[in-house]
């Protein structure tokens, strides 16, 4: 047992606590308040991935299949451009998104969570790279981070 632990402890391990012991979360699509369309199906596929990938909890397709629910909204998206070209052809940017989380424990029907958090992540366009692409790559970089976030959320609540 002694050997286990020193094993594990020495690759990165760590017990998980999730939420009153539960087992399965429905994510809806989070609501968007900003002018900036479409985000929210990329965020909410994304946290879903994240769940999916770094917990042992099951998504249920609705609310009423789940121990808890898990709703979110995108608050603000800000996209500043930080270097230009002397075309004016923005090189390096940032995006800024600031999002709510809830989660709701079915059984009880109270909001057991309410957190806000902003993140940010910067990126360059590539030579070959429209600005676009270069803008939805630095995006899902931000998308990532807020999943691993809700993530850590449901591990421990009180972060």
């Amino acid at each position: 047992m002694f050997l286990m632990a020193a094993l594990c402890s020495g690759c990165g391990y760590r017990a998980q606590s999730y939420i009153n012991d539960i087992t399965s979360v429905a994510v809806p699509i989070f609501d968007n308040q900003t002018t900036w369309r479409e985000m929210e199906f990329e965020l909410t596929n994304i946290v879903q991935r994240e769940i999916k990938a770094r917990t042992p909890l099951r998504l249920a397709s609705k609310p009423e299949d789940a121990d808890i629910v898990l709703k979110g909204e995108i608050i603000k998206y800000y996209k500043p451009s930080l270097v230009e070209d002397k075309q004016d052809q923005v090189i390096m940017s940032a995006s800024k998104i600031t999002v709510r989380v809830f989660i709701r424990d079915q059984k009880s029907g109270k909001d057991i969570i309410e957190k806000t958090n902003s993140f940010q992540g910067e990126f360059a366009r590539g030579v070959n790279e429209s600005l676009a692409d270069a803008e939805y790559r630095g995006r899902q970089n931000t998308f990532e981070q807020i999943g691993r976030w809700v993530v850590t959320l449901l591990e421990d609540p009180a972060r």
